[in-house]
Parts: structure tokens; C-alpha cells; sequence
């Protein structure tokens, strides 16, 4: 398993964009991805058409859920671990 983090203190430079689009090219070439959204403005959720989810990702952290109830899968390869808005 390979793990990969992206992140920036600056807003507005890329960081949904990027993820979203190497996580779906990654898919099509046949890898599992999970994405996990720590966003605090959800945008990687809304990205993949996600709004509302429980539980998400605030619930596995702070109430003890399992991270396996939490994830979605977007398509065959490709899921998300959600953030609500």
C-alpha cells in the first residue's frame, strides 16, 4: 500500500483539483483508492457529488465509528471518506 498526503496552508492553489483528478486517474489505471476528505469547507466531498454523509469522517474520529461504515464508493476502484458540511 502506497500513502500519499497533499496539503498547503494557502487556499486556492490546486490541492481538491489535484487530488480528485490523480485519485480518478489512478482508478483507470486499475489502482484501489480511498480518498479522505479533511477539507474543513468539504470541497473534496462536493467534488465527487457527496453533501450530506453519516457517518463521515468526524464521526470515525471523534465518535469511535468504524472508518469501513464511513466510506463511500464513488465507482469501482474509487471511494471517499466523506467530510460533511
Amino acid at each position: 500500500m502506497i500513502t500519499r498526503s497533499v496539503a498547503n496552508y494557502k487556499g486556492g492553489v490546486g490541492k481538491i483539483t489535484f487530488v480528485a483528478s490523480i485519485g480518478s486517474e489512478m482508478a483507470c489505471l486499475g489502482k484501489r483508492v480511498l480518498l479522505i476528505d479533511r477539507d474543513p469547507q468539504s470541497n473534496l466531498s462536493a467534488f465527487f457529488g457527496i453533501k450530506e454523509a453519516t457517518p463521515n469522517i468526524y464521526e470515525v474520529m471523534m465518535r469511535g465509528f468504524s472508518v469501513e461504515s464511513a466510506i463511500i464508493l464513488v465507482s469501482e476502484r474509487l471511494s471517499v471518506l466523506p467530510k460533511s458540511y
